[in-house]
């Protein structure tokens, strides 16, 4: 506030006054009643006006010079704890870590150490599906029409409310979670149609939302008003399944950079909107990929804005018989990629599909049937997570955690053969390891099958 501001100001008030005193001239009370008011206002409020708008003006001269140098508050707290590192390194909360929504100001940055946030207990990612499905993390549901996208999509939701084990995926399952369904795609009675054989099963497992606008912001809109809805009933986890994009884009074949970015974005908003109110959301989102099969409709941008990508390729028509992959994630290692069977009863979901369903087991079939069936149910055993423990039993007594690497290259051809076969004849890449384990007593790692069968 200016001085000249100041005099124009107290210039107006006497000149009121001058036309207040004609007006109320003879009348001796008015008159001193005006002139003790314009005291009042001239000698007392107005200093406190000004000293309030003095102090707000030097206020925002500190924030501004804080801005200019946003290592300042960084190097405070490096000064502070210098003197206790080690005490201190336990004590870092998820407050230094600098996140999108965490200031008030977009364009002020918030710089901490790696080292902080590597050693905070915090900044670590919890899984809701082994390496598959994370928590707080946008996963994409992929697949061609007809594939099963919309299958897996409901059946992974289901699992997850139990909080139990994954019988489709074969590992333990995170913290339990309210999952909410999102239909666009399909209506009640085509749900009540596909699922009318597991009512009792299915009771109080999934919620399902049939909204009526199908525009990104008013899909955005229902996520918020589910999570306040949860959050007041004191929901500690909630996953959010939106089936499916195409609905809700303009161009359903081809969505824009824009409305991809738009959902990921509010997806996103949500995320840090619920954490910070104790809450966690994991949205999942349900894609149709390309005529090809192998990318997502709009890959571009959501490959650059979503965290994984889970996804399910048809590979026979006649046995119903899919491939699910996690084709990409930000965090953690990618598992094996394995086949899955669609069963109908007693409801449309996926079953792991180990026993080869359209070729004959030639890799095995020197064996006569009893010995190669107990020989492949015991390697399920030992390919699933309760068999971890035996198995590692058994390559410790091997004497080499991957004999392949040592291998003569007769013997490695053999094996390499043997594996393809296996792998061709859809066993997974666990399951096959674990039956040359058995059949040849020599152990090749996932990632050496993985390899020798691509290449």
């Amino acid at each position: 506030m200016s001085w000249n501001f100041l005099a124009t100001i107290i210039s107006s008030a006497l000149s009121k006054a001058e036309d207040l005193d004609k007006a109320f001239a003879g009348k001796g009370k008015g008159r001193g009643l005006i002139k003790v008011c314009l005291i009042i206002v001239i000698f007392f409020l107005l200093p406190i006006i000004l000293l309030i708008s003095l102090c707000k003006w030097l206020s925002n001269i500190i924030d501004n010079s804080t801005k200019t140098n946003p290592l300042q508050k960084t190097n405070k707290s490096t000064t502070a704890q210098s003197s206790n590192q080690t005490s201190q390194a336990s004590n870092v909360t998820a407050s230094e870590v600098p996140t999108l929504n965490e200031s008030s100001n977009d364009d002020e940055l918030i710089c901490v150490d790696l080292a902080e946030v590597a050693e905070n207990p915090d900044n670590r990612v919890v899984q809701l599906v082994g390496e598959w499905v994370k928590q707080e993390e946008v996963t994409l549901l992929c697949a061609n029409r007809g594939a099963g996208k919309s299958t897996a999509a409901v059946q992974l939701a289901l699992e997850l409310a139990t909080g139990e084990y994954s019988k489709l995926f074969g590992v333990k399952l995170g913290p339990k979670q309210d999952c909410v369904y999102l239909s666009y795609e399909m209506s009640q009675a085509q749900w009540g149609e596909r699922y009318q054989g597991g009512v009792e099963e299915l009771r109080g497992r999934v919620k399902m939302v049939f909204p009526k606008t199908r525009t990104i912001d008013a899909a955005l809109d229902c996520c918020r008003q589910l999570c306040d809805s949860y959050q007041k009933t004191g929901a500690r986890h909630i996953a959010i399944f939106v089936d499916n994009l195409g609905c809700i884009v303009e161009n359903a074949n081809n969505p824009s950079n824009k409305d991809v970015k738009t959902l990921i974005d509010g997806l996103r908003a949500l995320m840090n909107k619920y954490r910070s109110m104790g809450m966690t959301v994991t949205p999942l989102v349900v894609v149709h990929t390309t005529k090809e099969g192998d990318t997502p409709r709009g890959s571009g941008v959501l490959e650059n804005t979503s965290d994984a990508t889970i996804t399910i390729t048809l590979r026979d028509v006649e046995a119903k018989v899919c491939d699910i992959a996690l084709t990409r994630s930000r965090s953690g290692a990618t598992p094996l990629p394995f086949a899955a069977r669609l069963v109908s009863e007693p409801y449309l979901h996926f079953e792991p599909a180990e026993i080869p369903f359209s070729q004959p087991d030639s890799a095995l079939a020197d064996r006569e049937a009893e010995g190669r069936q107990s020989l492949v149910e015991r390697a399920k055993y030992l390919a699933s997570d309760k068999g971890k423990d035996e198995l590692d039993k058994l390559k410790a007594e091997l004497g080499s955690e991957d004999h392949y690497a040592n291998m003569p290259e007769d013997e490695k051809a053999e094996l390499v053969a043997l594996a393809k076969t296996l792998v061709d004849e859809r066993y997974s890449f666990r399951l096959t390891s674990a039956i040359i384990l058995l059949e040849k007593g020599k152990y090749i790692s996932h990632d050496a099958i993985s390899k020798c069968c691509k290449g």
